[in-house]
């Protein structure tokens, strides 16, 4: 199965970790996983995938606000053409770049409460994707779970 994971960043922290270690079992598993990064650094993370043959592609996201990313988060799907997505912490731009793909599975996992994941214009933005089932919402526990319905 082809398998995109979507992470801001591979910075050295929690769900950043989480994320490498599951594309390392997806791709023992026999799985084709690649990667995106919003941000353009390599870490110890980064270093340790390209290791193990995961291609990342870096998006060079400006701070802030760049709308400009969705083209290019769209872009690398056309191209890896990935049967499932899998999106981590903020990726808004992920779930606006995959809008009208319907063939793919979209997965979320949501690392912690939404007041914290993210901002209060983003949550109601995702509320109504969530709800419509065209990203199924995947939570750490269930009050995280009961934080983002």
């Amino acid at each position: 199965m082809k398998i995109l994971q979507i992470i801001p960043s591979f910075e050295l922290a929690g769900a950043e970790t989480m994320v490498q270690d599951l594309i390392l079992s997806q791709k023992a598993m026999g799985h084709d996983v690649s990667a995106i990064s919003f941000f353009d650094y390599d870490t110890p993370i980064t270093k340790k995938l390209k290791e193990n043959h995961v291609n990342i592609y870096f998006l060079h996201k400006k701070r802030g606000g760049d709308f400009s990313i969705i083209k290019r988060i769209r872009d690398v799907v056309k191209n890896l053409q990935p049967e499932v997505i899998h999106t981590h912490l903020d990726t808004i731009y992920s779930f606006l770049a995959t809008i009208g793909l319907e063939n793919i599975t979209k997965i979320h996992t949501v690392h912690n409460i939404a007041e914290k994941e993210t901002d209060s214009l983003r949550q109601w933005i995702l509320r109504p994707i969530y709800k419509n089932k065209k990203v199924t919402s995947v939570a750490l526990t269930q009050k995280i779970q009961e934080t983002i319905c």
